[in-house]
């Protein structure tokens, strides 16, 4: 299982968005190419508030 989380949108690391899917995908390659098979664990929303809704920041 590959989990990931609020704690991995650090925009001081200066990954992009495409950077950040292409080695979720190179890591997914590399779990199929070992023999398992990856189970991507996604994150739950912040609960930050614009108002009175839920804004999104894991985009």
């Amino acid at each position: 299982m590959i989990q990931f989380g609020h704690n991995d949108q650090k925009s001081d690391k200066g990954i992009s968005m495409s950077q950040f899917e292409h080695n979720m995908g190179a890591l997914a390659a590399e779990v199929k190419s070992s023999g398992g098979i990856p189970i991507l664990v996604t994150p739950l929303t912040r609960r930050s508030f614009n108002g009175n809704k839920v804004a999104g920041s894991l985009s």
